[in-house]
């Protein structure tokens, strides 16, 4: 990742292993649902909590969203400011113990588990600040902006 920017009081150019360094590392035990029906239960990530992100680079008043953007320009996906802050959205750069993998997302990823695996961006690069919701790449084809999985 190298930039978090926006409507923030302080804005960092990050490397991955500034990222790591300057927040704190957790585990996380969650689900994980495909909007196509499947789900693997009981998924082991290791990451930083997007809300230490938030407190570190303090968004301005008028932030009302977080745009995620992929390696490549392509996919791009964005959280209400509310969403990102949630105790459970993760920034994950590890899956069961080992690096994350370049399939699920190398080198981070957002993982918010209450909600399709669509709106976790994968090959983050940059995280923005706005005073709007983004549409986001799958969104564009017609997928949920919400992206919350149905009760099970």
């Amino acid at each position: 990742m190298a930039n978090v920017d926006g409507l923030v009081e302080h804005p960092v150019q990050w490397t991955f292993a500034d990222l790591k360094e300057k927040l704190t590392e957790v585990e996380q035990i969650s689900d994980f649902h495909c909007v196509e029906g499947w789900g693997v239960k009981n998924v082991r990530w290791t990451g930083v909590r997007l809300r230490e992100l938030i407190e570190t680079v303090k968004p301005k008043r008028e932030t009302s969203h977080v745009t995620f953007y992929s390696l490549g320009g392509v996919y791009t996906e964005s959280l209400t400011l509310s969403e990102a802050s949630e105790e459970q959205t993760l920034l994950a750069y590890g899956l069961y113990g080992k690096e994350l993998p370049s399939q699920q997302g190398y080198p981070l990823r957002v993982i918010i588990p209450r909600m399709y695996g669509y709106k976790g961006a994968k090959w983050l690069h940059r995280i923005e600040f706005t005073d709007y919701q983004h549409l986001g790449y799958w969104e564009q084809y017609g997928y949920n902006v919400d992206g919350v999985t149905p009760p099970r």
